[in-house]
């Protein structure tokens, strides 16, 4: 990455951040559709899992045109360090 510009690689960031809060928003429906033990008093969201997306809907709406309006470039690196992201994930397992 030192190679590139340092605008790419902030683009490259931005873009990469784009898909792990896309993710985050993902697990986070997901983990209201299942079953939750009971832990006693905590912070819960009062909406059922159709209003959490609802919730969700405007920001996640605004980082999927933050990802369209990309750079070729941006794209092009963005792809290539998530598609090294599993190779990655295994390769750390290894020693476990």
């Amino acid at each position: 990455m030192s190679l590139l510009e340092l605008q790419l690689i902030i683009e490259a960031t931005n873009f990469l951040y784009c898909i792990a809060a896309l993710l985050e928003f993902a697990a986070f429906v997901k983990l209201r559709t299942m079953p939750q033990p009971e832990l006693g008093p905590r912070f819960v969201v009062p909406l059922g899992t159709i209003g959490s997306a609802l919730m969700l809907l405007p920001a996640a709406s605004f980082i999927v045109v933050v990802l369209i309006l990309a750079s070729p470039s941006t794209l092009l690196i963005g792809s290539a360090i998530l598609a090294m992201a599993p190779v990655g994930y295994v390769c750390g397992r290894v020693g476990e």
